[in-house]
């Protein structure tokens, strides 16, 4: 638990950087161009992560694997060096190849994710940064998985501040193309930071030749997870599109909102663990050892993310107007029920963790198609008589589906339990969210919104262990006296 929290605390310090970075953006985009532009903007995010997803053609997760397999080899052993040029190879012929196919389909392209031919610059412009976010992307996943969590830090760190000094002149003097430069700096930057890293300390090493042995594992794995994310983010955009078309680019921003508080931020750190978890049951000697990474990580991200999710679901509003404006308030109640589907993505992510660390291909061609095929189908369904409170339902009941599917094909493969700590938590942080929800939905007020925020208290003391509390207290009291 220890090195998790060690390692934890990195992966978090750069994901909060992030989040701030987020922030500021999304602030000046609600500010400068209101709900309109956000979601003409979130659109062009939609459709940059959905190609993403092709760019890098799931080579991220099979070479977190195969480079935690050989990284004892070390650097400038043969077995490494193909595991990097492999990579390489299918990230560039994949990313190159997806950005001419785009840029010739640029046009219909705009119309179907827009509802007009006449955005098709934008397009062609994401089909020009699509090479550059999917090295970017790999490299990130390289660095990760040799554990250089110090150095991931601090060039992300620096990389996430130089973009927040761009971000405000760029929005400002440049409207929709500021935002979108942006975008790309947010994937660029830290590719220089990379760079720099391995110029000091390298970490890269191209062999003379290809792997096709990897290059089988790497596609077989990658497929899987091109599936995953091109079926989900199809799926999703063709959802995003029913709001755009239908109620107009102002309902896609306040949605926007709601898909930015449940997806976004608070994923970041479920991102970001991962990022640790992947690689510690990859080369865990035992089922106890990855049975413990998968408890650990579920303890982990379930404390850090209930009181969020509470305080989110009682004051919305303060939230909103913070890092909105007064404008997208409408957002609130919509929010409160997606937030729901929140705690259930924490769950499902960490059982599908587990999965992709021991590389059950079926059991995650299963997994990935269950929750997008849900959510798609829900909201189908709910849409029409619910407008964005159906894709709401639709969101937090296809992640309740996920987690049980996902908690079943990894019993099911690998025999994975529930520790008795583990299953506590996340019973009365259940309990917690649920009792909020109901209460901020049904009968909101300020005398059961503070009682639901100092249930935080019981709470703590209730889910918390006895050496976790001492570690805990410790640690603060050290920070204390530095302070």
């Amino acid at each position: 638990m220890k090195k998790l929290i060690k390692a934890a605390s990195l992966l978090s310090l750069v994901s909060f950087a992030e989040m701030f970075l987020r922030f500021v953006r999304t602030k000046l985009i609600a500010v400068f161009l209101g709900a309109q532009g956000l979601g003409f903007l979130s659109q062009f995010a939609n459709l940059l992560e959905t190609l993403r997803s092709y760019g890098t053609i799931g080579t991220r997760r099979a070479v977190i694997r195969q480079v935690a397999a050989v990284k004892n080899d070390g650097v400038a052993s043969r077995n490494y060096g193909e595991v990097i040029k492999t990579s390489f190879f299918l990230v560039l012929l994949a990313s190159g190849f997806i950005a001419f196919v785009t840029t010739i389909f640029s046009v219909k392209i705009s119309h179907a994710i827009f509802g007009d031919g006449r955005y098709y610059p934008f397009v062609v412009v994401v089909s020009c940064m699509l090479p550059v976010i999917s090295i970017s992307s790999l490299l990130a996943a390289i660095v990760k998985a040799n554990l250089n969590y110090k150095g991931f830090a601090l060039y992300n760190l620096i990389s996430y501040a130089l973009v927040i000094l761009a971000t405000l002149p760029a929005i400002y003097f440049f409207k929709y193309w500021g935002a979108v430069f942006t975008h790309f700096l947010f994937f660029a930057l830290p590719l220089v930071g990379y760079f720099v890293m391995n110029a000091k300390n390298p970490f890269l090493n191209f062999s003379h030749k290809i792997n096709f042995i990897l290059l089988k594992e790497q596609f077989h794995d990658g497929f899987n997870s091109v599936y995953e994310e091109t079926l989900a983010g199809t799926l999703k955009l063709i959802v995003m599109s029913w709001i755009t078309v239908k109620l107009g680019f102002v309902a896609m921003g306040i949605y926007q909102v709601v898909i930015t508080f449940t997806t976004v931020y608070l994923v970041i750190l479920i991102q970001s663990i991962t990022g640790y978890t992947l690689p510690t049951i990859a080369s865990a000697p035992d089922w106890e050892q990855a049975n413990d990474a998968l408890n650990d990580t579920m303890r982990f991200l379930v404390f850090i993310l209930s009181p969020i999710i509470v305080s989110l679901l009682v004051i919305p509003d303060i939230f909103i107007e913070i890092l909105y404006s007064e404008e997208f308030l409408p957002a609130v109640p919509v929010l409160r029920v997606q937030l729901l589907g929140t705690f259930f993505t924490i769950l499902a992510a960490s059982f599908y963790a587990y999965l992709m660390a021991k590389g059950k291909i079926k059991a995650l061609y299963i997994a990935v198609t269950i929750h997008p095929v849900s959510y798609f189908v829900l909201c189908w369904l709910f849409f029409e008589p619910y407008k964005l409170f159906g894709v709401a339902w639709g969101f937090t009941i296809a992640a309740f589906i996920a987690m049980v599917a996902n908690f079943w094909l990894a019993r099911h493969h690998f025999g994975i339990k529930i520790k008795a700590r583990t299953l506590l938590l996340i019973v009365t942080s259940f309990v917690w969210i649920v009792v909020a929800a109901i209460l901020t939905i049904y009968n909101d007020s300020t005398l059961a919104d503070t009682l639901l925020l100092a249930a935080g208290l019981p709470w703590f003391f209730i889910v918390v262990g006895s050496k976790e509390k001492e570690f805990l207290f410790n640690k603060l009291g050290k920070f204390i006296k530095k302070s």
